[in-house]
This record gives C-alpha cells, structure tokens and sequence, in this order.
C-alpha cells in the first residue's frame, strides 16, 4: 500500500511479505477513523492463496496492524456505512455488515462473485461477476443488484454484456 501526496510523491509504503501478491491485498477505506484494508490471507508465496483462501480473509488496521475481522474467504469492496462496514466475502457469493467491533450484523447470499458494493439513495447496489468456473449456476454474465438498504430484499438487476465487475462508483 503506498500513499503520495497531491504532487504524486510518495510519502510512505506498506509491504506485508516479500513475496508479490502473496496476501492479495484489494481494497482500502476510511472506517471509524481508521485507516483499513482487505486481504485473501497472509500467505507466503506468490498468489498462495490459489485454492487456500477459504476463511483465510481479514480486515486490518493499516496504522496498527490489528485484525478487526477475520475468517473470511477473498474479501473485497469495503464500504463504510455509518459506522458499520459492507464488504464483500466474494468467495462465498455474501455480503456482509459488520458494527464497528467487527461484529457481523447481517448477511446474504447472492448469485455470483461478490464484487464492488456501493450505497446510494437508499439501495445497496452490489456487483456480481460471472464465475470463472462456467459449470456453477451462478449469473450468466456480470449483473448489478439493488438491495433496499434497510431490509436487503432485491428491488432490481441489471445484466450487463461482460463477465467480470470490479468496482461500482457513483459518477456525476
């Protein structure tokens, strides 16, 4: 993880392992004041998480080192909510919402890879990706959901024409 400053200098690195992508570290927000990151696991080898990373996953402090959730399986797109966090635990198709003592409030299972959450006008709208795996029933192509914020129900899906979703921003 490495921050720069507004002329692109950079003022400080993070490393976790010597070896590249061992840990897949993803996705970084500001929740409650601190500074927090997700990982797949603290592997040692390069992509060592292939085939391992089942409950593996954890959000930590990136100032203090503290694990504040652990055992998930490739967690993705934190999402601050209040002082609650949204974060995806792709590999199992879940969204989660944890309080801010990293304590699970909420869950659901949807149908595909988890991946890229963001909040507006009271939905959740959640990214879900084709599996890599074609023979698992999940989506058929990338599609995003809208959950109503406050009871998760689904109000609305949009297929989209690719198989993967990264991330899902407001722009305008």
């Amino acid at each position: 993880i490495v921050q720069f400053n507004f002329g692109g200098v950079e003022l400080e690195r993070w490393k976790f392992s010597d070896e590249e992508d061992s840990w897949h570290i993803n996705s970084i927000e500001k929740w409650n004041g601190r500074v927090v990151f997700s990982a797949f696991g603290e592997f040692r080898e390069h992509r060592g998480y292939k085939g391992t990373s089942a409950g593996s996953g954890f959000v930590q402090d990136l100032h203090s080192g503290e694990r504040l959730i652990e055992g998930l399986s490739q967690p993705h797109s934190l999402t601050a909510c209040g002082e609650d966090l949204l974060l995806a635990n792709s590999e199992n198709m879940e969204l989660m919402r944890f309080d801010r003592n990293g304590q699970l409030l909420k869950s659901k299972i949807l149908d595909g890879y988890v991946r890229g959450v963001h909040l507006d006008a009271g939905y959740i709208f959640v990214g879900l990706s084709r599996s890599r795996n074609l023979s698992d029933g999940t989506v058929q192509t990338a599609t995003i959901v809208a959950l109503d914020a406050e009871t998760w129900d689904v109000r609305d899906t949009l297929s989209l024409p690719v198989n993967e979703i990264y991330d899902l921003l407001s722009v305008g």
